[in-house]
């Protein structure tokens, strides 16, 4: 029978196995590597920060700053490093900037380079420039463009836009990607749309994925619905899908499997 794939993203424990967060087990992936079985519905999927009790009501960091910050307002405005943690409503780094400790806010916002070394949890995370994610990102809507590392990323929404490299796991209702980029070890999302010169290292699990321009898929791929191949596409695993579309220099490695092609 084909192996089942049932997992719990997980929540980090305590010496209680308690988890510490709750928004860090709101995502369950249940899947089968079974095409015709219907795809998990991630829609219904989001992520609601816990309640946070500000302690100040605005925030201003023009230098290095070790302190932990709770604040509804924290601006960065100069070049710093942030050796605590974040929890805001709204954050928003105005220059170079890296964060050792954990990040919880609603809105996130990076216009210059922005490293973040801990987990960080969101409703929104905008950023523009630089912008490396060493840990964990949970969120809803996560748009990026410019030189992208990112490592474990859940969030509904994900567009990314640049040179782009990803790590561990991605999960995602909708995932857009266009540039130059590398993605790897595993990815989930409803919907993938792929565009520029690529890699794809992970194996994917899908209901519809669209590919275009010059790019390798190094692992399996698994589709409920539709796969569809424009231009140099190189598949060095097995596909499967219910449909399977393809324009340009296709280059199959191994088993395509679908009902209609």
């Amino acid at each position: 029978s084909p192996e089942m794939l049932i997992g719990t993203f997980g929540s980090r424990q305590t010496s209680g196995s308690i988890p510490e967060d709750p928004w860090e087990s709101v995502w369950k992936d249940c899947l089968s590597k079974k095409p015709n079985q219907a795809f998990p519905a991630y829609d219904c999927i989001s992520i609601t920060l816990p309640a946070i009790q500000y302690s100040e009501r605005s925030r201003t960091i023009s230098a290095d700053c070790s302190e932990n910050i709770c604040a509804k307002e924290v601006t960065v405005n100069k070049e710093a490093a942030l050796a605590g943690s974040i929890s805001a409503y709204r954050l928003q780094f105005k220059q170079k900037a890296s964060v050792q400790g954990e990040v919880k806010a609603t809105k996130i916002e990076s216009s210059a380079s922005l490293n973040l070394e801990d987990r960080a949890c969101f409703d929104r995370l905008h950023a523009t420039g630089e912008f490396t994610a060493q840990d964990r990102l949970i969120g809803n809507s996560l748009v990026c463009s410019g030189n992208i590392a990112l490592t474990d990323t859940q969030c509904r929404i994900i567009h990314l836009n640049g040179n782009i490299s990803t790590a561990g796991v991605t999960y995602a209702c909708a995932l857009t990607v266009s540039g130059n980029f590398s993605i790897g070890d595993t990815l989930r999302s409803q919907s993938i749309e792929l565009s520029g010169n690529f890699n794809v290292c992970a194996d994917v699990h899908t209901s519809s994925l669209t590919a275009k321009g010059n790019g390798a898929f190094e692992r399996e791929i698994w589709s409920t619905d539709a796969i569809n191949a424009n231009g140099n596409i190189t598949f060095n695993a097995a596909v499967f899908g219910k449909r399977f579309t393809a324009s340009g220099n296709l280059c199959l490695q191994s088993t395509l499997r679908c009902p209609w092609g």
